[in-house]
């Protein structure tokens, strides 16, 4: 008979099988012209970035530009990585990839890309990868994601050395403590860019997130609020009582801090079981544990997609309304103060903390 914890593990395995990941980049073959460009800036603390050891940990930080071609032949949230054949109408590729020497090589690139945009577009997104992610599927899901939401500054990525594999949990929740140190220098050398940040973290990539501003603010307080423009966590794996010990060495909370939620994530369901818990941050129920911290919470759990684990980045409907968030967010903060209904859903506040329910427009009446 199996044993619980292996009943477990073959339980996450099972789960996240349908999620599974590209395992190296692919080149658009030549001549091919077909789809639209999306440039990342990536900087990253794995030892190599393709091949099977793509989890082992790197002392230092390495620094890159990538140009991935987005496919013509897909729909809004898909993304799609080549195996052993290659179509460039279906595939998301690498147009080029390019080694910056330095840190202060890859800030003066991003600034001079940054400068090539309307006043208006200098702002500086990076987003944190989750659990189970590769260099690969990591990197791509960012242009997918600049792509569909049409973020008009620039994209950047912090590729943290997760396992990449369904039983590597325990790895990468060691590999995000690992990591700590090395996003909190890519924050600090982004903010150098002479723009602000928003910071997104999906996943564990939300602990790692939240655990580097905590650095930060124990180091420089109030640098968080002056820096960045925001922060977004997308169905963060997170200890309830942890992130309320995480903030509570934020003086002065970047604003909006927003967190997206679900009551049918599945992935979390599994991460709270294995941790002996009834939930975590990403499927938090009950919003008043979190009253003395100013957040926004949205429940996107009407917009639920396959595993739930990710409905930000692959329901088109979602994302229409994420497209108009911080118009969303400014709408909502501080301006409510009992239940009210709203174009997108149901809004409630409880002390310092917002919680909009969202739904899609065709739901609402």
């Amino acid at each position: 008979m199996l044993h619980l914890r292996s009943l477990v593990f073959v339980g996450v395995a099972a789960v996240l099988s349908a999620c599974s990941n590209g395992n190296s980049l692919k080149l658009v073959p030549d001549g091919t012209e077909v789809g639209a460009l999306s440039e990342v800036f990536v900087a990253t603390n794995r030892a190599q970035i393709s091949g099977p050891e793509q989890y082992v940990r790197n002392d230092s930080t390495e620094y890159l530009k990538l140009v991935a071609r987005i496919p013509p032949n897909r729909s809004a949230g898909e993304l799609t990585l080549p195996g052993r054949e290659i179509n460039a109408d279906e595939h998301f590729l690498a147009q080029s990839i390019s080694k910056h020497p330095t840190a202060e090589h890859h800030i003066r690139d991003l600034r001079k890309s940054l400068m090539r945009r309307p006043a208006n577009a200098r702002e500086v997104v990076l987003f944190v990868h989750g659990y189970y992610t590769n260099f690969a599927y990591g990197v791509m899901r960012v242009a997918q994601l600049d792509h569909d939401l049409k973020y008009p500054g620039a994209v950047t990525h912090f590729s943290w050395p997760s396992a990449g594999r369904p039983l590597g949990y325990g790895y990468d929740r060691d590999s995000v403590l690992f990591s700590r140190d090395a996003l909190e220098s890519y924050i600090r050398d982004l903010a150098k860019t002479g723009v602000r940040v928003l910071l997104v973290g999906h996943s564990m990539g939300a602990q790692l997130s939240v655990e580097a501003i905590r650095q930060i603010e124990l180091k420089t307080p109030g640098w968080s609020k002056r820096n960045l423009s925001g922060v977004v966590l997308l169905s963060p794996d997170i200890d309830i009582d942890v992130f309320r010990s995480q903030t509570s060495a934020i003086a002065q909370m970047p604003e909006p801090f927003i967190i997206f939620v679900s009551d049918k994530d599945r992935v979390l369901d599994l991460s709270a079981f294995i941790t002996g818990e009834r939930e975590r941050l990403g499927n938090l129920s009950d919003a008043s544990r979190l009253s003395e911290i100013q957040v926004t919470l949205m429940d996107v759990t009407n917009f639920n997609n396959g595993l739930g684990h990710f409905n930000v980045g692959t329901s088109e409907g979602l994302m229409s309304i994420l497209r108009e968030l911080p118009q969303l967010d400014s709408t909502f903060a501080g301006n409510v103060t009992g239940g009210e209904t709203f174009r997108y859903g149901a809004v409630m506040t409880i002390q310092n903390v917002t919680s909009i329910i969202l739904s899609p427009i065709s739901a609402l009446p």
